[in-house]
């Protein structure tokens, strides 16, 4: 009873180390910092327009999908087996777009000019919906519910 016990416990655990799991979820968690810095900066590095129109999605993650993902696909991973797994996924959670619009405005006295903008988009897709694309049907996906139920046995992150 106590070996069954055990197993389940241990099949409801992150199996990688402390260490690389807070290494991994740092790293992802600098990767988005670096993003949107790169937005808050984008009229500084951008300078020139007429106007600045920002459609931004929401720069988050859960960690626990992300670990329970990693744990998943790798079992008891180091941070330098996921590190492009991490770049991946974060390239298909977020795509970062600028484009020029030139508008025709008219002055007082009804003179067409030109009026340039640069819209920045954040298109934002939700780190679940590419997990759920990502795991096979059936054990993969399996294992991973386990891991969202339990939180990997480790409640180490608060997340909201």
């Amino acid at each position: 009873m106590l070996s069954g016990f055990q197993s389940s416990y241990i099949s409801a655990s992150y199996m990688a180390n402390e260490q690389d799991i807070c290494n991994s979820d740092l790293y992802y968690t600098e990767m988005e910092t670096d993003l949107q810095m790169d937005i808050d900066q984008t009229e500084e590095n951008y300078p020139g327009y007429d106007e600045y129109r920002y459609n931004i999605g929401e720069i988050s993650h859960n960690p626990y999908e992300l670990m329970g993902y990693l744990s998943t696909m790798f079992n008891a991973f180091t941070f330098e087996q996921v590190q492009a797994e991490l770049a991946r996924l974060f390239g298909e959670q977020y795509t970062l777009t600028r484009e020029v619009i030139v508008e025709t405005r008219y002055d007082s006295d009804g003179d067409p000019y030109d009026w340039y903008v640069l819209q920045t988009t954040l298109t934002v897709t939700p780190l679940s919906t590419i997990i759920s694309g990502t795991l096979s049907p059936g054990e993969q996906t399996d294992r991973y519910n386990v891991y969202q139920q339990t939180l990997g046995n480790r409640q180490a992150y608060r997340y909201s």
